[in-house]
């Protein structure tokens, strides 16, 4: 493994010196409600889980709501539980996140069998997307997803507490994971959502996207999206099919501070005492080098005391990939 180090003072300085914006966190939820019937078409693919069929309604700012399928698991009969794993799917999250890669069917068997609860979160459609002239941005857009967690917390984890369950800080507990887009999704739930008060663990891969928002969308060296701002970013302020302001390095005053406002480094909340922090990016995926290693800088800088960068040696950018890549996030669900 190799750990992001400490970046030089002048790095922590720089993140220091970004001016606030005016934006009030937490931003609230959604609505959340239970539907009929069942995934018949992909729960298949993630075998051993039970799959039900929800929608989220009434973000702030999205007209009309997402469906959505969750896949659950639990450990086997007569071993004690001892937490819950969140997962999300990169792309459009339209796929379980267990149904990816050579390596993720036993790398949720391996969790469960250790006594984790697997719930995998499974989109009807591009959940980041939002309409055309909505101009949500991604943390607006992360409303989605964190009313789902909001949900699970409550169904899946908080009768455990009740049941006398109570992990070390930082322990799993109740973690979050999420790959490439869906790595949007942990590191916006406690930066701009405020639940780092009850998730343990974060864990995003092959990202965090968003975190250098503005340097990205301005094409800085380093930082530029390239042809993914098509995908990774301009959807999420209601643009299809390109063109859109990020791809096309819009350099107005006005996109500058809007993506000021949306960005992880330049907005939100940094402190988070009692949440485990572990950023997983490929060594052969540079474009994500440095939005990486700032997030963790501004982590850092805020005082959060269990960060860490695990670049991982010959790993691309999806971490269902690489068998290492996999060992090690194993290892930091189920670190005790």
């Amino acid at each position: 493994m190799i750990q992001g180090a400490f970046l030089a003072a002048a790095l922590i300085a720089a993140v220091l010196a970004v001016p606030a914006t005016a934006d009030t966190y937490p931003r609230p939820f959604g609505t959340f409600t239970a539907l009929a019937g069942t995934d018949t078409t992909d729960c298949v693919k993630i075998p051993g889980h039970t799959c039900k069929v929800y929608k989220v309604t009434g973000c702030p700012g999205l007209i009309g709501g997402r469906k959505l399928f969750i896949g659950t698991r639990r450990p086997p009969t007569g071993l004690a539980t001892r937490g819950v794993v969140v997962t999300f799917s990169g792309g459009s999250g339209k796929r379980y996140w267990g149904a990816e890669g050579p390596y993720s069917k036993a790398w949720i068997d391996n969790v469960v069998n250790a006594g984790m609860i697997s719930a995998q979160v499974r989109w009807n459609g591009k959940w980041f997307q939002s309409n055309s002239g909505e101009l949500a941005g991604p943390g607006a857009v992360t409303c989605r997803p964190a009313t789902v967690v909001d949900w699970l917390y409550t169904d899946l984890y908080q009768p455990l507490v009740a049941a006398g369950l109570n992990p070390a800080d930082g322990r799993c507990g109740f973690c979050v994971v999420g790959s490439s887009m869906g790595s949007t999704v942990p590191v916006y739930l406690i930066e701009h959502f405020g639940m780092d008060s009850w998730i343990d663990g974060v864990f995003p891969t092959g990202g965090p996207i968003h975190a250098e928002l503005a340097r990205g969308c301005r094409g800085e060296q380093g930082f530029n999206y390239g042809a993914e701002a098509e995908e990774w970013v301009d959807p999420t302020y209601g643009y299809v099919g390109g063109g859109g302001p990020c791809e096309t390095h819009n350099l107005t005053d006005a996109w500058s501070a809007r993506w000021t406002e949306d960005g992880l480094d330049t907005a939100g909340d940094h402190f988070h005492p009692t949440t485990r922090v572990v950023i997983f990016v490929g060594e052969l995926d540079p474009k994500l080098h440095k939005q990486a290693q700032f997030w963790e800088a501004t982590l850092e800088a805020a005082g959060t005391p269990e960060v860490t960068l695990d670049i991982v040696p010959g790993m691309k950018h999806s971490i269902k990939g690489s068998q290492q890549g996999m060992n090690e996030l194993q290892d930091a669900v189920l670190l005790t």
